[in-house]
Order: structure tokens, then C-alpha cells, then sequence
């Protein structure tokens, strides 16, 4: 698979636009990355799991017990940041936007100084990836496996994936990026007039340059086009009727 030039993250930008996106993405170029648990798929990282019944460390142990106990431990050992190949997918912007009230976020995927860099895509298949406990397999890379599978019916999603594992779930989900690595922000086409000026006095702000677009619906398909939207001007800063931009930094 051919490596894109540029991710998208759907994102929600309710009910806290200053303290959920733009302060940490916009403002403080930082990502969350999320455990397993977090996702709305509970198939999400599980795994056919392989045990040796005749191995001294089981043997006599429950199998079920173990089994589960693996599959839960494989899920905690894993912090994710999920993004597409696609901007313009309306399944997408009706779940993971807000139902097209968000944004979308485009990342340079091509560096090799960024986070962005560790960014793999993901398999789609019918089974359960197999972790297995009879191998000498690398259990980290088997977990990697893991978390870069899912089901062929999300395949639609064209899904890459930054999978850190052996992170404790508690910890370093913050992660900095380059800011510069940030390229695009897409208006979702039902994002409202104040979330819309929100973003534009965000990115009015940066010291790095993000080019805006403005997502619209088809006048003659159901399709999405995505089309940009003139530079915003730092006069925006001083609309009376909006936020004070000292409390987006």
C-alpha cells in the first residue's frame, strides 16, 4: 500500500472546542492517544490467543482464565491514534465528526522526524489475529500485529494507524508533534458559524501555516467535496461578538 501524503483525523469539537482541540492540536501541537477501551468497537485489539497446555509455566492452570487474562493485558499494553487516508467520507463525518459539525485534520505523512512517521496502515480480515504464547515471537510485535487489525467492515475507513506498545496506559498519552506537520483543518459542512470562527482565529494564530478548507455537500450525489476557504485575517482577533484569544493559548 502506498504511503499518503497526508492523514485526516475526524474530530468532534463539542462540547469544549478551547480545551479539547484547540489548545492542545491547534495551539500546543499535541496529540491524545487512546487505549483500546476507549474505541467504539469492542473487537478492537483482540486476538486469537495460542497457549502450550504442556508448558510447566500453565500446565494445570485455567485456559480460559489465561486466555482472558492475555487479551486483557494485550489491550492495556496499547495507546493508538487512529487516522484516515480519506477526507471526504460521509460515514466518517456523521461518526466521528460530530454528524459533519467537527473538523478534519490533515497531517504530513511522509516525514521521518515526527510521530507522524510511526503512522502504519491497517489489515482488514474476517478472523481474529493470532497472538501466539508457543512461539519465540517478540511478544511486542506481536501486539503490534494486533493493534493494526480489524474487521473487513471497516475497511471503508482506509485506516492508518500510530500503534505504541509497551506504553503504560496512564502515561505519556500526550504526545508532541512538529507543528508544521500539521497542514490542513477541514470545516465539516454543518459546523456552526461560532466552532467555524473559533478554528479561523486558531489558525490565524500559528506560527506554522495550515491551509483551510470548507467541507460541502454534493448538489447532484451523496458526496462530499472538499474546497478551501481564503486565508482568514488576524483582524478576526479583535471580533467583538467571539472569545478572547488569550484564552486559546
Amino acid at each position: 500500500m502506498d504511503r499518503p501524503k497526508t492523514l485526516y483525523k475526524y474530530r468532534s469539537i463539542s462540547p469544549s472546542l478551547r480545551e479539547s482541540y484547540v489548545k492542545p492540536i491547534l495551539a500546543q501541537s499535541k496529540i491524545y492517544l487512546s487505549t483500546p477501551n476507549q474505541f467504539n468497537d469492542p473487537f478492537e485489539c483482540q486476538a486469537e490467543i495460542l497457549v502450550d497446555s504442556d508448558d510447566p509455566l500453565v500446565a494445570g492452570m485455567n485456559q480460559v482464565g489465561i486466555i482472558d487474562a492475555v487479551r486483557a493485558n494485550l489491550r492495556n499494553m496499547m495507546l493508538i491514534y487512529s487516522m484516515s487516508a480519506v477526507n471526504n467520507h460521509e460515514l466518517m463525518w456523521s461518526h466521528y465528526a460530530d454528524s459533519h459539525r467537527g473538523i478534519c485534520l490533515g497531517f504530513a505523512a511522509e516525514g521521518t522526524d515526527d510521530i507522524f512517521a510511526f503512522a502504519e496502515p491497517v489489515s482488514y480480515q474476517e478472523g481474529l489475529p493470532v497472538f501466539d504464547l508457543r512461539s519465540d515471537q517478540d511478544p511486542i510485535e506481536g501486539a503490534k500485529t494486533v493493534a493494526l487489525v480489524k474487521g473487513t467492515r471497516w475497511a471503508y475507513e482506509q485506516e492508518w494507524r500510530i500503534a505504541l506498545v509497551g506504553k503504560a496506559p496512564s502515561h505519556e498519552r500526550e504526545v508532541a508533534f512538529e507543528p508544521a506537520t500539521l497542514t490542513e483543518v477541514i470545516l465539516g459542512c454543518e459546523i456552526s458559524n461560532r466552532d467555524s470562527l473559533a478554528i479561523k482565529v486558531a489558525l490565524a494564530m500559528r506560527d506554522s501555516p495550515v491551509t483551510l478548507y470548507q467541507a460541502h455537500r454534493n448538489a447532484l450525489e451523496f458526496a462530499i467535496e472538499v474546497l478551501p476557504v481564503d486565508r482568514i485575517s488576524s483582524d478576526c482577533l479583535l471580533d467583538e461578538n467571539f472569545i478572547d484569544p488569550a484564552d486559546l493559548v
